[in-house]
């Protein structure tokens, strides 16, 4: 192999060389761009969550008073309009704790 032969090859090595290292870069920025994207939406996600969370106490709070207060459990003897809205008082609380995790 001639010496013109050797520069033209390590010339198209350091061509192939600088066309990987830019796409090493181009594959970096979209990681940075990627790992930016889902630590933002994270923080939303979490944001959200925090909204729904203090929300959902919220609707407790209301139901515990309620005149009838809240009962979990219905009574079949009773079916005063009283005990029936405590019952459904106890079935939004028992709803909203589900839905909060706090089962």
């Amino acid at each position: 192999m001639s010496s013109k032969e050797r520069i033209a090859n390590i010339e198209r090595l350091m061509d192939d060389l600088a066309e990987s290292k830019a796409e090493i870069v181009r594959l970096l920025q979209t990681q940075r761009d990627l790992i930016r994207d889902y630590g933002q939406e994270a923080a939303n996600q979490r944001g959200e969550i925090e909204r729904l969370h203090t929300a959902l106490c919220e609707v407790c709070r209301l139901a515990e008073q309620l005149p009838s207060g809240i009962d979990h459990e219905a009574d079949p003897e009773n079916e005063s309009p009283s005990d029936m809205v405590a019952h459904i008082g106890g079935l939004i609380c028992k709803a909203a704790e589900v839905a909060g995790g706090e089962q």
